[in-house]
C-alpha cells in the first residue's frame, strides 16, 4: 500500500511517484503527507476530502497538475507552497479558507481561480506571476500579497492596508521602497534578505516592526521608526551590517530578541524611557556600541543585573553604568 492511513486521514505517502490517485474514503490529507515528493507528476484528490492540511504538498516541485474536489473546505498554510511546476490551479467554491502561503511560489501557474468569499491568509499567492498586475504587484482587495517586478525604486500603491508576510523577501534588485500611509500592517519577513535595499519610507499608521522585517538587508543604512510604533519584533534588523542610524520614538515599549544583533555599523542608539521589555539578546555585545538612556531606566537595569554570578564577566560594556 502506498499510503499510511490513520482512520480517514492520509498521514504519509510511501509510493514511488508518478501520477497519483488518492483512494476514496479519505477525508483529510494530513500535515506534510506528500512534502518534498519530487517524483510526483500529478495528483487527483477524490470527492469527500474536506481538508488539505498544512504543508501537505509543500515542495512537490515536479507536480504539474492537481485536481481539488468541491468537497474541500480548508486548504492549510503552505499546502502547495513551492509546487513550481503547477500549470493551472482551480480552487472550488466550496473552499472557505486558504491558509498562509498556501500556493506561494507556484511560479509556473498560468491560471489561478479561487472563490471570492474565501478567507485568504498572508501571502497565500505570493510569488505567483500570473496574478500580478502590470507593475508586478500581486494584490487581492486591499492586501499586497507579493511583488514579482524588477524595478529598483518601488512605490506601493495607495489604498493598500496590509503588506503580507514575505511580500518582498529576497527581491535582489530592490533599492528603495516607499510605503503609503494607508498601510497599517506589514507582515513578518516582508523585506527579508533584500540585499540591495538602501532606503525605506515607512507609513505612519503601523504599530510594530514585525519579526525579521529587515533581517539581512545588508545595505540598509538608516531607518526612522514611525511615532505610533510600540514594538520592535524579534530579528527585526538582524544582520543589517550597514545600519548606522536608528531613531526609536517615545512610545516604543518592547524590543525583541536579536532585534539589532550583528548590526556591526551601529555605534550608538537611544532607548526611550517608555521601553519596559528589552530582550537580553536585543543587541550584540559589541565594543563599539554605546547605548544612551536615563540612569534609572528600569529595563536596562534589569538587563544589566541579569549578568550576575558566572555570567558577570560577560556583561557588555554598554550596560555597565546600569549595573551599579
Amino acid at each position: 500500500m502506498s499510503f499510511r492511513m490513520d482512520y480517514d486521514t492520509l498521514e504519509e505517502y510511501l509510493g514511488d511517484g508518478g501520477d497519483i490517485e488518492i483512494p476514496s474514503g479519505v477525508r483529510k490529507i494530513g500535515w506534510r503527507a506528500f512534502e518534498f515528493c519530487k517524483s510526483i507528476t500529478s495528483v487527483i484528490i477524490p470527492p469527500g476530502v474536506t481538508e488539505i492540511d498544512d504543508n501537505a504538498f509543500f515542495g512537490c516541485s515536479n507536480m504539474t497538475e492537481v485536481t481539488i474536489p468541491d468537497s474541500v473546505k480548508i486548504i492549510g498554510s503552505g499546502a502547495f507552497r513551492s509546487c513550481g511546476a503547477l500549470k493551472s490551479i482551480v480552487i472550488p467554491n466550496s473552499v472557505t479558507e486558504i491558509g498562509e502561503g498556501a500556493f506561494a511560489n507556484c511560479k509556473s501557474a498560468e491560471r489561478i481561480e479561487f472563490p471570492s468569499g474565501a478567507v485568504i491568509g498572508d501571502g497565500a499567492f505570493g510569488g505567483c506571476p500570473c496574478l500580478a498586475d502590470e507593475n508586478g504587484f500581486i494584490i487581492l482587495g486591499d492586501v499586497l500579497h507579493g511583488y514579482v517586478g524588477t524595478d529598483t525604486d518601488v512605490t506601493v500603491p495607495e489604498g493598500m492596508h496590509t503588506i503580507s508576510k514575505r511580500a518582498f523577501s529576497e527581491c535582489k534588485g530592490l533599492v528603495r521602497i516607499t510605503i503609503p500611509n494607508t498601510v497599517t500592517k506589514i507582515g513578518n519577513e516582508s523585506f527579508y534578505r533584500c540585499e540591495r535595499l538602501e532606503d525605506v519610507i515607512l507609513p505612519d499608521g503601523i504599530t510594530e516592526i514585525a519579526d525579521s522585517l529587515f533581517s539581512n538587508c545588508n545595505r540598509l543604512k538608516s531607518v526612522t521608526i514611525p511615532r505610533g510604533v510600540t514594538k520592535i519584533g524579534e530579528h527585526a534588523f538582524r544582520s543589517c551590517e550597514s545600519l548606522s542610524e536608528v531613531i526609536l520614538p517615545e512610545g516604543v515599549t518592547e524590543i525583541g530578541k536579536d532585534a539589532f544583533t550583528y548590526c556591526t555599523a551601529l555605534t550608538d542608539i537611544t532607548i526611550p524611557d517608555t521601553v519596559t521589555e528589552l530582550s537580553p539578546f536585543a543587541f550584540s555585545p559589541s565594543a563599539e556600541l554605546t547605548i544612551h538612556a536615563s540612569q534609572d531606566h528600569a529595563a536596562l537595569i534589569a538587563w544589566a543585573k541579569s549578568y550576575t554570578g558566572e555570567n558577570a564577566p560577560y556583561l557588555p560594556h554598554f550596560l555597565r553604568k546600569w549595573a551599579k
